[in-house]
């Protein structure tokens, strides 16, 4: 059931300051009533809410740390880092997005959602005519156990028209060690 208050006419937001700690856990309250948590601290409770918020809004910020090639003398790869604010406007840094993302379970619908704006940019910026050739993104250990993932990332990449060239997967040890088969399969298939 969706709720709505009086006078409005789409869906309460999911938003809210309403941080909270109970015996040193950290918990956050929706507006909706929803308790979200135990989180270890308070900076934890809000990284997790910005994904909610990213996730519902279809809304996150992508910055491109541009590498150098020494024997070309110009950029040609960025690395796509993924940014997200607290309410009070501080970034929270993508390693622990990505650990949060995990531990939640939104793990995989963040990583595709990263690879879509990943390929948005590259056109939207020109970052082929500006000499970029490949940008990286790290997928997590959580997106390289999915057995499905090359599936939804092709779909993705040819949503786009996107020359699959132009990506370049960062993956964690840890996917390779606890899901080796799979990690495997997935990127034979990418």
């Amino acid at each position: 059931m969706e709720l709505q208050r009086t006078g409005e006419s789409r869906n309460i937001p999911f938003r809210s300051n309403r941080y909270f700690c109970i015996n040193g856990t950290w918990f956050f309250m929706t507006r909706e009533g929803k308790q979200m948590g135990p989180f270890i601290d308070k900076r934890e409770a809000e990284a997790e809410k910005a994904l909610h918020t990213a996730l519902e809004t279809g809304r996150i910020e992508l910055q491109f740390q541009s590498i150098y090639s020494v024997v070309e003398g110009r950029f040609v790869f960025a690395e796509a880092m993924l940014a997200l604010r607290t309410d009070e406007g501080k970034t929270i840094p993508q390693s622990e997005l990505l650990r949060v993302a995990e531990r939640s379970g939104l793990a995989q619908r963040l990583g595709l959602m990263i690879i879509d704006s990943v390929c948005a940019c590259y056109f939207a910026r020109g970052l082929e005519a500006k000499g970029i050739r490949q940008i990286q993104i790290r997928l997590s250990g959580a997106q390289c156990r999915q057995s499905d993932l090359s599936e939804q990332v092709i779909a993705v990449i040819e949503a786009w028209s996107f020359d699959p060239q132009h990506i370049c997967f960062q993956i964690t040890e840890t996917a390779a060690v606890h899901s080796p088969v799979i990690m495997t399969s997935n990127m034979k298939t990418l």
